[in-house]
């Protein structure tokens, strides 16, 4: 996914991220922290950090789809989940990925 982020985070919690198709806003409701001792990455080559209590909603879809996204250390290893639906009444959780927990959105 090839696109423009437009942002002056962390002065500023919304992030904006277009590309020529498609337009996402991103809201940073609790940045987290980093455990030291159980800390876990992302796979390589970037291998970016993965935050404790990390809390972000996205809208997309003209504003008309939004999802609240979290990342918790359960068992010493990062839990993902994706709330929606009313008031975020429903959610589904991955303790595989972040890619798992979107296709168990997409499919629900």
């Amino acid at each position: 996914m090839n696109g423009k982020e437009i942002s002056n985070y962390p002065e500023n919690s919304n992030i904006v991220w277009k590309d020529n198709k498609c337009t996402f806003y991103y809201k940073v409701i609790r940045a987290g922290i980093y455990p030291k001792d159980i800390l876990c990455y992302t796979k390589k080559p970037t291998s970016y950090s993965i935050p404790h209590g990390y809390v972000i909603q996205t809208t997309w879809n003209r504003n008309t789809c939004t999802v609240q996204c979290s990342i918790n250390y359960v068992n010493d290893k990062p839990t993902y989940v994706v709330k929606f639906g009313n008031n975020f009444s429903n959610q589904v959780v991955s303790s595989k990925s972040p890619s798992d927990a979107t296709t168990l959105f997409h499919n629900f």
